[in-house]
């Protein structure tokens, strides 16, 4: 697709183990993009973004917070809807531009490139999996997350037996460290 370089999407559910598998895979000399980073980016300098949560959702102190335009965005489906078309073009661009510039096979980290059905986009997808009850767990442990607003985000993403029919890829994040990073190194090997 891109002068003998792959383009791999990388996937699964919140609390699966996609930052930690990308996070190694930058540290072991890859190119590596990120799309829940470039969202937090776009919500702090991005004046479409920005505006756009401003005019739809409350905002405390007049300043956005990660945490606050989830709960909006998941507990209203057109809202969802609205912000993700204002979203996805923006981070296309940015990740195409990220897979021009890469030197190496690059990794891009899409939270929900199977409910967007973004597979056409990637030469390989990998799927970060783990027992539902550790994801659970994992996923608490992040600042102001909800039991509620946790049950919602994960009813809105795909039940793993679809990213395990529809990946070239599978990494297991419930074993350890350790295993992850032989399962992406042999991922890597095999590209």
């Amino acid at each position: 697709m891109h002068e003998g370089k792959k383009i791999v999407g990388l996937t699964g559910g919140i609390g699966s183990g996609k930052t930690f598998i990308l996070e190694y895979i930058a540290s072991i000399g890859f190119d590596v993009f990120s799309s829940d980073k470039a969202v937090y980016y776009m919500m702090e300098y991005d004046s479409d973004v920005q505006n756009f949560i401003k005019q739809t959702m409350a905002i405390k102190n007049g300043s956005i917070d990660k945490m606050d335009v989830a709960c909006a965005i998941f507990s209203d489906d057109m809202l969802r809807k609205n912000f993700q078309d204002l979203l996805y073009p923006k981070i296309n661009l940015l990740r195409l531009e990220a897979i021009n510039n890469a030197n190496t096979h690059i990794f891009c980290e899409t939270p929900l490139l199977f409910e967007n059905n973004m597979q056409f986009h990637f030469d390989f997808i990998a799927s970060a999996l783990c027992q539902k009850s550790i994801r659970v767990q994992r996923a608490m442990l992040r600042k102001r997350m909800t039991s509620e607003l946790l049950c919602v985000i994960m009813s809105k993403q795909v039940h793993d037996d679809e990213r395990v029919a529809n990946s070239d890829f599978l990494i297991h994040t419930d074993i350890s460290k350790d295993w992850t990073k032989k399962q992406v190194n042999e991922m890597i090997r095999m590209l």
